[in-house]
């Protein structure tokens, strides 16, 4: 997902030098859907990939982080033997940390603490002179959850699937449920945000990322969905961090 994501910046930079490498670049862009058509989206401004905690802005609003992000490993280890021989079973569990303070001019802060977390394990036998060591995918990673304070109070909880690894989840706000899916089948591009089985809302987070909001929202769910869209921006760039 890492090497993805860098081959896309590079490319993004080449592209005034090399136009047919531009045409890939596009390639791993959100396309939104259909009834988000005609709606212009909100380029990120302030986000970057080397400083992903600095402050961003995108249309009326805008996130800061407020407190040091933190990021360290829980590791889980089992072994078995038997007279023939030994299995050995390592989990690793990476879990960043962080804090944001979202808000709209002229409006009351939304405070923000997120947790992302990945894992990966390895399973290894050995028998004699002979030893097997394989990968292990473990399910429901990576994984985003949020919990919200102060103007919005609420939650967020996305997770992968085992083995696509698309990512689905929900959003609990005091005027609405959102649901979440996330969009790319190659690297993650970003989600979609529906109401009511309804896509009004994507959130583009490969490169500096953009966020398109529908037309049909009332100033009450584009404040939801500003905390929404800053929590998916920043939980992202922090996944990247930890991706091994």
């Amino acid at each position: 997902m890492k090497a993805m994501r860098n081959f896309a910046l590079a490319v993004a930079v080449m592209g005034s030098v090399a136009p047919t490498l531009a045409v890939c670049a596009n390639v791993l862009r959100i396309t939104p859907d259909p009834a988000l058509a005609g709606v212009m989206p909100l380029p990120v401004k302030g986000r970057s990939p080397t400083a992903w905690d600095k402050r961003i802005r995108f249309g009326e609003w805008q996130a800061r982080s407020v407190s040091k992000f933190e990021m360290h490993e829980q590791s889980v280890g089992a072994g078995a033997e038997t007279s023939r021989a030994r299995k050995d079973i390592a989990l690793r569990e990476n879990v960043a940390r962080f804090d944001l303070e979202v808000v709209r001019e002229g409006s009351d802060a939304t405070r923000v603490h997120c947790d992302t977390r990945t894992a990966s394990g390895d399973h290894a036998k050995s028998a004699g002179r002979r030893s097997n060591e394989t990968s292990l995918t473990l399910p429901g990673y990576p994984r985003i959850d949020c919990t919200f304070g102060g103007a919005q109070p609420g939650l967020l909880a996305v997770q992968a699937a085992p083995v696509t690894l698309f990512e689905t989840g929900h959003a609990d706000l005091p005027g609405a449920r959102w649901q979440i899916r996330s969009v790319g089948k190659v690297a993650r591009l970003g989600y979609e945000l529906l109401l009511n089985e309804q896509v009004v809302a994507t959130v583009e987070t490969a490169s500096v990322g953009r966020v398109w909001i529908s037309e049909t929202l009332d100033a009450a769910r584009q404040q939801e969905l500003a905390v929404l869209a800053s929590s998916l921006l920043y939980s992202t760039a922090a996944l990247e961090l930890q991706d091994p």
